[in-house]
């Protein structure tokens, strides 16, 4: 497997800004207050010289491993998109020992406060989903990269970074539903002119749950996948050692 930062250097850097300006377009109006002398073309001139010398950061910033010493492993796999804006792939990130111990069970983690030095050291699956979109891929991991800056990275300076797990274990709470939150900021809910239809609360419940079934075994099918190749290198490995 090639690191991401082997994949940036190979990828085409224009093709990748435009892809990227087309899933995270330039918002003017949040110029507009603070630079109102800038034009539209000033603006785009200015935003596509930032993301060339972020590729180039990323493309030459010398890799690092985390401080346990772990090897991140990006993949896509696929789900089923409630919203006509979302994209019907997910891009996720594990960590190569877990998988390996645990299989399936092996967890995803967010990496967007994670240094970007250590980023470009993840592995990038060779699994023909994650290899297809490879741009797609490249795009998600310059935005989850850049929450700290483009770059100049300032993430102890980050308001959530360095939570302490006695935190982190408050914001575990289970999520509230739509009654309990309106009930939390004090608005009446309004109930669906349909809601009462069980017919078609069963239905959309069936479809939740088929949605979710989907996710789960996409995810598991391409973490099969790259478990396969990952044994099938340890083999080949070891038949090469005298």
């Amino acid at each position: 497997m090639k690191t991401i930062q082997e994949h940036l250097r190979e990828l085409d850097h224009e093709k990748l800004i435009e892809q990227y300006l087309d899933k995270y377009p330039m918002v003017l109006a949040d110029l507009y207050e603070s630079h109102p002398e800038w034009t539209v073309e000033s603006v785009r001139t200015k935003c596509l010289q930032t993301l060339r010398e972020y590729l180039h950061k990323l493309c030459t910033i010398k890799t690092e491993l985390d401080e346990d010493g772990h090897h991140g492993i990006l993949y896509a796999h696929r789900c089923i998109v409630q919203y006509g804006w979302e994209d019907p792939l997910v891009f996720d990130m594990m960590i190569l020992e877990e998988l390996l111990v645990q299989g399936f069970c092996a967890e995803d983690y967010a990496y967007d406060f994670s240094e970007q030095n250590q980023i470009m050291g993840y592995y990038v699956a060779d699994t023909p989903l994650t290899q297809k979109y490879l741009y797609k891929l490249a795009v998600n991991v310059m935005w989850e990269a850049s929450w700290c800056g483009y770059l100049d990275q300032d993430i102890d300076g980050w308001p959530n970074h360095g939570d302490t797990e006695e935190e982190e274990e408050q914001d575990d709470d289970e999520p509230l539903n739509c009654d309990e939150f309106c009930s939390f900021v004090g608005v009446e809910r309004k109930p669906e002119p349909d809601e009462d239809d069980t017919v078609l609360q069963k239905l959309k419940k069936e479809a939740e749950e088929a949605r979710s079934r989907y996710w789960e075994y996409s995810r598991k099918r391409e973490r099969k996948l790259i478990l396969e190749q990952l044994r099938a290198e340890q083999r080949a490995s070891q038949q090469k050692q005298p």
